[in-house]
């Protein structure tokens, strides 16, 4: 739908359009969770997990686990 205007605004690094009309209204399509990954957060580490809607880009991070370092 808005690919080319995504182009243009790839190359002048401005914000890109939504691909899908359903994101504009908070329904996306989510690809699967990526694998674990682990970050320290000052005296914890945090294990979480990331998906991307595949039209907008959104991310979403799910906390799986926070423990005490």
């Amino acid at each position: 739908m808005n690919e080319t205007e995504n182009t243009w605004r790839t190359l002048q690094e401005k914000p890109l359009l939504v691909k899908s009309r359903w994101c504009a209204f908070g329904i996306h399509n989510w690809t699967q969770y990526m694998e674990p990954k682990q970050r320290r957060e000052g005296v914890y580490f945090v294990d979480y997990q990331t998906r991307y809607c595949d039209s907008c880009q959104l991310v979403n991070v799910k906390t799986l686990r926070k423990a005490y370092a």
